[in-house]
């Protein structure tokens, strides 16, 4: 669907990582306290909640709250927490139906990746496991300052891939020093990933916010 049909998203739904409480044995679902500080800076026009891991039940419940855009956190790395696989596969098999903006962080471009049949690698963790290092932007990148340009991110990820091995229908917008995805996305879509984490920038990033605008259908 062009980019141009696409109405502004208010109602968004981020998924949550699976963790173990000490002391009780019930797995948890939880959410960074930096998404909420995040989104109300960012995107302080819609409205947003955390959905809970359900397996293919989500779909019911993200349908029932009216949800009209996805973001897939960070933490847990892929196939570590099979309820949390099935859950976010579910959700972004429904936007991905329904043409609806999708934004993944981290193991949310690492999904994207699979579910495209794409296969991840280990990183360099000196590098890429709680670092900071420079990408840079290629000419499709949706932020235009950023196109051709090199900038500063975040770094979280033991797992990643290098630009020959996107599958289709992914294309490269930005990448590492060593030659590996930091950000990418779907022509003609509003479907993006990062690799870095926005929500963890102190300030948030200027254009981290114009990303995230991009995306949900708020450009101003």
């Amino acid at each position: 669907m062009p980019t141009s049909s696409y109405l502004r998203s208010g109602r968004i739904g981020i998924t949550m990582r699976m963790v173990d409480a000490e002391g009780y044995n019930e797995p948890r679902d939880a959410l960074a306290q930096d998404w909420g500080a995040f989104m109300g800076q960012v995107l302080p026009e819609a409205l947003w909640m955390p959905v809970p891991n359900m397996g293919k039940d989500i779909i019911r419940y993200f349908s029932d709250w009216n949800l009209d855009g996805l973001i897939l956190s960070g933490g847990n790395d892929l196939g570590s927490e099979v309820l949390r696989d099935l859950t976010e596969e579910a959700l972004l098999q429904h936007a991905l139906s329904r043409s609806l903006p999708v934004l993944g962080v981290c193991r949310g471009l690492q999904l994207l990746v699979k579910f495209y049949g794409g296969q991840l690698h280990s990183c360099d963790q000196s590098l890429h496991v709680a670092q900071r290092h420079l990408v840079i932007g290629e000419d499709d990148y949706p932020i235009a300052e950023q196109r051709r340009a090199t900038f500063e991110v975040n770094s979280f990820h033991q797992f990643g891939l290098n630009k020959p091995a996107i599958p289709e229908p992914l294309c490269c917008w930005a990448y590492s020093e060593d030659g590996g995805v930091e950000a990418l996305g779907i022509p003609e879509t509003k479907v993006a990933a990062t690799m870095w984490h926005p929500e963890r920038e102190r300030p948030v990033s200027r254009l981290d916010r114009t990303l995230v605008r991009w995306v949900f259908g708020w450009n101003s």
